[in-house]
């Protein structure tokens, strides 16, 4: 059950946030949430220490619910032994974005820092729940083939068996 919260965190978060230094996009590479709206589906696994991976089907709403520079997030995914239900929001600025996360499923929660642009995401996610809080994940996201694929690789920092994540998704 920890190995999903990790788990999620990095993916959900993923598609959108980021925090501290200064890394102000080049114009055409600032982030403009109605690019990557929409319904993003696709495969990928679940990567544990001692055990076989998981394939894994994911399915991302990604919505602008406050302006271009803002964006909500409802993702599910699912592999034989793992579900995830998960929700998140953030603000982009200057190539820097806050944000929050949430596992509904398995009540866990937290934040978001790092650096975004249109074309790559590279945040740390931390988890906000006492319990998990000394845990996180390193997610990098790369946009392809305009803004119709990316790629998804989470690092986990957990003492669980869950160690890694890559997903490939699309919306065209």
């Amino acid at each position: 059950m920890k190995k999903i919260v990790t788990l999620l965190a990095g993916v959900v978060v993923g598609f959108g946030l980021t925090a501290p230094p200064s890394y102000a996009a080049e114009p055409g590479d600032q982030f403009v949430c109605s690019k990557v709206k929409g319904r993003w589906t696709g495969f990928g696994w679940f990567n544990f220490v001692h055990q076989p991976r998981e394939r894994a089907r994911c399915i991302f709403n990604v919505g602008c619910p406050s302006g271009p520079s803002s964006g909500a997030i409802q993702l599910k995914c699912a592999s034989t032994g793992t579900e995830i239900d998960a929700v998140a929001s953030f603000v982009i600025a200057d190539g820097r974005a806050n944000g929050k996360w949430k596992i509904s499923n398995y009540g866990v929660s937290g934040t978001v820092a790092g650096k975004a642009s249109i074309r790559d995401i590279d945040v740390f996610m931390r988890v906000g729940t006492p319990e998990y809080s000394a845990f996180g994940a390193a997610l990098k996201i790369k946009m392809k083939e305009g803004l119709c694929k990316a790629a998804a690789d989470v690092d986990l920092q957990t003492p669980l068996g869950l160690k890694g994540i890559n997903l490939a998704v699309r919306r065209c």
